[in-house]
């Protein structure tokens, strides 16, 4: 399919089959006996299906798999190790806090912080860039076009984030994480900012935009020298905020009987909790 590159801009371009989260992720969500779970506010329901479309160019789609690559071994397949957190876990916490601990990451040798911050950049800028819906005209995530415009430039390497956006990463310090995906949306602002998140397997990406952004989020991954990660119990907040989105929608009998096998089994936090 030919069409305009939303990363680089490129006209005319040779689009490949692009996936809004990468597709090697959806093997995380899998087990011999489950397929994974897709959430919306309408309904909730098991299938092989994966969000796509034709949104990049070929060398656009190595932008972003180098980053992807980079750490999808480091994620948790369900009831198994969570690599990224290990690593984390190899040097003493910087500070604790009242819900866990953080650890910088800069002298860490297990964890390669420029690609760690281009996936979450990389996913952030997807979801604005396009809708990845049939029914949807609009990009998946509205930001404005200047806030745009600086995630393109940070991921083509031709400038840093600006200084009124920051990004933030948070592990999951449970022994078993919610095996779940969700994509990125706005949250609650924060002292003025507008916070936007996302989830993958084990951990919490947010973007912050807003003046004076670096005072109010110290713990900044990219723009703090440290390049600090705080762990503490993710799975709940994103389990928690998932069930909310989906109060009013409609749950095929199937997924509700392999949620109760799955938590009877310990491969994921139990929904009461």
């Amino acid at each position: 399919m030919t069409g305009t590159c939303q990363l680089c801009l490129t006209e005319k371009a040779d689009l490949r089959d692009s996936h809004f989260l990468p597709r090697s992720f959806y093997k995380l969500m899998r087990t011999e006996d489950y397929a994974p779970v897709h959430v919306s506010e309408k309904s909730v329901y098991s299938s092989v299906k994966q969000v796509k479309d034709y949104v990049f160019c070929g060398d656009c789609e190595q932008v972003f798999g180098r980053a992807e690559a980079w750490i999808k071994p480091l994620l948790p397949e369900a009831g198994g190790p969570f690599p990224l957190r290990e690593k984390l876990l190899s040097a003493s916490p910087v500070k604790q806090v009242e819900s866990g601990a953080v650890y910088e990451t800069a002298a860490n040798l297990g964890i390669d912080v420029a690609k760690l911050s281009h996936f979450a950049i990389g996913v952030f800028l997807k979801a604005a860039v396009h809708s990845w819906q049939a029914t949807h005209g609009g990009p998946y995530m509205r930001l404005d076009p200047e806030e745009v415009d600086a995630l393109r430039s940070y991921l083509l390497g031709k400038a840093d984030l600006p200084e009124n956006m920051a990004l933030c990463v948070t592990v999951d310090s449970l022994p078993v994480v919610w095996q779940a995906m969700i994509q990125p949306y706005r949250i609650e602002s924060l002292r003025g900012l507008k916070r936007y998140i996302f989830y993958v397997p084990g951990i919490a990406f947010q973007l912050l935009i807003g003046a004076n952004v670096r005072n109010i989020v110290p713990d900044n991954f990219i723009a703090n020298p440290g390049h600090p990660i705080l762990v503490e119990d993710v799975s709940h907040t994103m389990r928690d905020a998932s069930r909310e989105m989906t109060a009013n929608a409609r749950k095929a009998a199937a997924v509700e009987k392999s949620t109760s096998e799955i938590e009877a089994k310990g491969l994921s936090i139990r929904l009461d909790k």
